[in-house]
């Protein structure tokens, strides 16, 4: 087996390029699965979720999570950190993923690997002491290190986002027992008889709701 100190730059980019695709492909799916808790809470029909997420782009879910999160957050720099995540996520994150997939890759007769920009901002007319000019972009030498970099800090996000949906989670579950609480205890107070006795019958819930689904809670 090729020891990876020998491997090439070519290599090296590589497997660099390929991590960014399976840690991206990771990050839209914890946003997708972070959209879906805060839009359905409660909702038990997964083909509605599949069929609604499915049609809405990573960048218009970041921004619906964006803002039902703000409606529903919890107490605390919660939503301060989310929206950081978001932010980073949906714009320089995103943008620089999208470079490093599409742009052209080419090697160098020095074995190092160039990045020539296609698409979107390839090329230029400006005006510039009063004469305009075309600006053609050109390469530019990109080790595999600043792409390994890269694949750090979109990992990095994608586990603070995981944990920011964790910590909502836990919140919701907590906030939906001890409302549960507080209604099992307002119905004892009032179920005692003068005599101190507790009438059992008034104790039970006819509404047919389960004390968990968070449908009925869109607070």
């Amino acid at each position: 087996m090729t020891d990876p100190a020998e491997k090439s730059e070519f290599d090296r980019l590589m497997m660099a390029l390929g991590s960014v695709v399976v840690i991206w492909g990771m990050v839209e799916d914890a946003v997708r699965r972070f959209t879906a808790d805060v839009l359905f809470e409660g909702s038990a029909d997964d083909a509605v979720e599949q069929i609604v997420l499915s049609e809405i782009a990573l960048r218009n879910q970041i921004e619906i999570l964006r803002k039902v999160a703000y409606v529903r957050r919890p107490d605390g720099d919660w939503f301060t950190r989310l929206d950081t995540q978001l932010k980073a996520i949906s714009t320089s994150m995103h943008d620089q993923r999208n470079r490093y997939i599409h742009d052209l890759w080419e090697q160098a007769d020095s074995g190092e690997m160039m990045k020539f920009l296609r698409g979107r901002g390839e090329t230029a007319v400006s005006k510039k002491g009063g004469a305009w000019q075309l600006k053609l972009s050109t390469g530019d030498v990109v080790p595999a290190d600043e792409v390994d970099a890269f694949f750090e800090e979109v990992a990095d996000a994608c586990e603070q986002l995981v944990e920011l949906k964790a910590d909502y989670v836990q919140w919701r579950y907590d906030a939906r027992a001890n409302g549960l609480w507080s209604e099992m205890k307002a119905r004892a107070e009032q179920a005692l008889s003068p005599d101190g006795r507790l009438s059992l019958a008034s104790l039970v819930d006819t509404s047919g709701e389960h004390p968990f689904d968070v449908k009925a809670d869109r607070a």
